[in-house]
């Protein structure tokens, strides 16, 4: 996730959460969402990984169900 992230949109919404193993910036997504902020994308950002270093490597499907357990927990979701 690379971003620029105003100091004034921190002061409402927060830090990103570190309890979330994968998933962080969906729930950072969701709080600005909810405070209603918007989130606008500017593609002239290209980053490239090598597959085995790259974040979005594929991950183990508890840590994946253990996350969305937590998420919706923390933001009362049924």
């Amino acid at each position: 996730w690379c971003c620029y992230i105003p100091r004034k949109t921190i002061d409402i919404v927060g830090l990103l959460d570190d309890e979330m193993q994968i998933g962080d910036d969906i729930d950072y997504a969701y709080r600005l969402s909810k405070a209603g902020l918007n989130i606008v994308e500017i593609p002239v950002w290209f980053e490239h990984h090598q597959f085995r270093d790259s974040p979005h490597a594929p991950q183990d499907s508890e840590i994946i169900k253990r996350n969305a357990e937590y998420f919706r927990r923390k933001h009362g979701i049924k």
